[in-house]
């Protein structure tokens, strides 16, 4: 039996993919993380939620909910009950109570006296939030010495709190704003950070390590005006639909975008499938309640019976799953997915579209791009951003050690295992060690 009594501490590295942090850590160049966690538990590729933005992922990691429950389903998005639109991004959404609706207890309310260091979904616990979030890009530097900061006396909180959240929001902001390379050497800066922190660390502490999604470049010409795109195929973006041929476009700063319209889905799916820079294009099937999964090549359809999901190319393979070990039509569960698809470009996607559209605020098509496209949006310059379905966004590295963990090295994990992890590890219940089960 595990000791009830143990504290836990959770750091969140926001945008890391496992695609580039994997051969850092195996290279050596975090030595400090390495050498803590020899004997503890690695997931070299843990499986997110699509799309890959924090909110989404923090929802199932905090609350157990993907977006189909948690109605998270991206940075923006459009509600066609109430007319309303919704962007994280502005003065509003940095405002806005993510946790309202979530009728779901999170890690933090069935735990003991827990602080928070600016989780966006932290109801249950004290909060800090960080100031410097909010210059974002143009801080990027200074972000990375704040957290070195911070992580070096994570232990003054532990010594209070019974449970700390630290939510590192560095590695995104200089993602965004260096590219992969500057990630390399924030991840160098918070691994030295973390050497001295585990110095002053008490052994009999749960400690985990996880990102919320990844992150990749994307090329500076390749901007994908969607409303031009829509304009052509005789459809009127606006902020509010009114008339049949609107339509109204949610993206940000991500690679992804949300699409909705009064009108037939299929005409408006067939507009932006072949368009270029669009990887991939869904939307639902209202006749058999199907997701229809396509691009420029054709179709393939995704299928759901209770917790079971197949995956069907009619006319082409959008997902690129012909190579792999699922037989088209088989049934298999998300673990399934994930089993057989870790590796590939899209990792157990079929589950992952199926749980976004169980939404509401889903749009009537739903975006994904790849090869440095991204959806126009103006005033911002970036060189690496997320929110595609592909691996090097929805794949991330888990790494944990503590009295409530099982050690050990696996190949691939989903985020609800994270979740199961964190609530294990911070609850006041008796629990034996968890490990991820596969």
């Amino acid at each position: 039996m595990a000791d009830t009594k143990s504290k836990t501490l959770i750091i969140a590295l926001d945008a890391v993919s496992s695609v580039f942090f994997n051969p850092m850590y195996d290279a050596g160049e975090l030595p400090n993380l390495a050498s803590f966690f020899s004997d503890g538990l690695r997931v070299r590729s843990c499986i997110g939620v699509f799309p890959t933005v924090s909110p989404c992922n923090h929802g199932l990691v905090t609350y157990g909910l993907g977006p189909g429950k948690s109605n998270l389903v991206g940075l923006s998005w459009y509600n066609k009950r109430t007319h309303k639109y919704f962007n994280e991004l502005s003065l509003g959404g940095i405002l806005a109570d993510l946790n309202k609706g979530i009728k779901s207890r999170n890690i933090f309310e069935s735990s003991r006296h827990s602080l928070a260091f600016g989780p966006q979904l932290s109801r249950g616990s004290r909060t800090v939030l960080p100031i410097y979030a909010t210059f974002a890009f143009g801080m990027a530097d200074w972000a990375t010495r704040l957290e070195c900061l911070f992580i070096r006396n994570l232990n003054v909180p532990l010594n209070i709190y019974d449970n700390v959240y630290f939510g590192s929001l560095s590695s995104d902001h200089v993602g965004h704003a260096q590219g992969i390379d500057g990630v390399r050497e924030n991840l160098k800066s918070l691994d030295s950070a973390f050497g001295e922190l585990f110095k002053k660390m008490p052994a009999d502490v749960n400690l985990v390590i996880f990102s919320d999604h990844g992150n990749s470049p994307i090329d500076p010409d390749k901007a994908v005006k969607l409303g031009d795109i829509l304009k052509d195929a005789g459809y009127r973006p606006t902020k509010r639909l009114r008339e049949p041929d609107d339509c109204v476009i949610c993206s940000t700063v991500v690679t992804y975008a949300h699409i909705y319209a009064n009108g037939p889905t299929k005409r408006l799916a067939q507009a932006l499938c072949g368009a270029p820079g669009v990887g991939i294009a869904m939307w639902r099937d209202r006749e058999d309640g199907s997701i229809v999964v396509g691009n420029s090549d054709g179709f393939a359809r995704v299928r759901r019976s209770l917790n079971r999901y197949s995956y069907t190319p009619e006319d082409a393979d959008p997902l690129g799953y012909s190579s792999t070990d699922a037989k088209p039509g088989e049934w298999l569960t998300l673990k399934g997915w994930a089993s057989v698809t870790y590796r590939e470009a899209f990792p157990a996607a079929p589950p992952r579209i199926f749980d976004l559209f169980d939404s509401s605020n889903t749009g009537d098509v739903v975006l994904s791009f790849t090869g440095g496209h991204y959806p126009y949006f103006a005033g911002i310059s970036q060189k690496c951003t997320h929110g595609s379905l592909h691996r090097d966004n929805i794949t991330v590295p888990v790494l944990a050690r503590g009295p409530r963990v099982k050690p050990g090295l696996l190949d691939w994990g989903v985020h609800e295992q994270l979740h199961t992890l964190l609530r294990d590890c911070v609850g006041d219940h008796p629990a034996s060690a968890t490990r991820f089960s596969i």
